[in-house]
């Protein structure tokens, strides 16, 4: 940068900036063999300002999926093991076509092969998704989820309002996940009560579970 002076015998106050004219020294370059400006840093470091001047976060020692976070009332960055970051889904799908059906006042299995599942260890929530058709003459008709740990959800009710089988959604989640069992279950309430009645209709369940 220009200086009015053919000796340099201190530190010249500059800047770097690509609009202040010629008294400045254009924008520092960096990136490979055509950057100008280089930095006594670890390959994979990373840059961050502590309020005064630049500190360097250098990369995980063996790199194993760390995610770059702010702990709570931290004043600088940091890495975490992304099994403490990271969130892990796992998605199931279930359905059946084969009519079931049940006369019990209490809670019964709909399909213990099909509707049935022992979820994944740890912490977390399991969301359960069923679309299914149902048939029952009036009022009486229930469907819950019943988790081993968790215990039964508040049950659905519907009624039948004619002799037609009608479509339906219910979603229940749990508390944790913690390799407990999770089951779809129905009741009729002391008259028959059918799940998937129309052979052409295919019931669905989805298992969301979130680690």
């Amino acid at each position: 940068m220009p200086v009015q002076t053919s000796v340099i015998t201190g530190t010249v106050a500059h800047k770097h900036s690509a609009t202040g004219g010629s008294s400045d020294g254009g924008k520092l370059e960096v990136g490979g063999l055509g950057g100008d400006t280089s930095f006594d840093l670890s390959q994979g470091s990373i840059m961050y300002s502590n309020g005064t001047s630049l500190e360097e976060l250098t990369k995980p020692v063996t790199p194993n999926n760390e995610v770059l976070t702010f702990a709570t009332s931290a004043t600088s960055p940091s890495w975490v093991a992304g099994s403490s970051a990271l969130t892990t889904l796992t998605r199931q799908t279930d359905s059946s076509s084969t009519e079931v059906s049940t006369t019990s006042s209490s809670f019964v299995d709909i399909d213990s092969s099909n509707f049935s599942k022992t979820l994944q260890a740890g912490a977390g929530m399991c969301i359960v998704d069923f679309n299914f058709q149902f048939e029952r003459a009036g009022a009486g008709f229930e469907v819950t989820v019943d988790f081993s740990t968790d215990g039964t959800q508040t049950g659905y009710s519907m009624a039948q309002p004619n002799a037609t089988p009608l479509t339906a959604h219910y979603t229940a989640i749990s508390q944790t996940l913690g390799s407990q069992t999770a089951a779809l279950q129905f009741k009729g309430g002391g008259a028959t009560a059918k799940i998937m009645p129309d052979s052409g209709y295919t019931s669905t369940a989805f298992w969301l579970e979130i680690g």
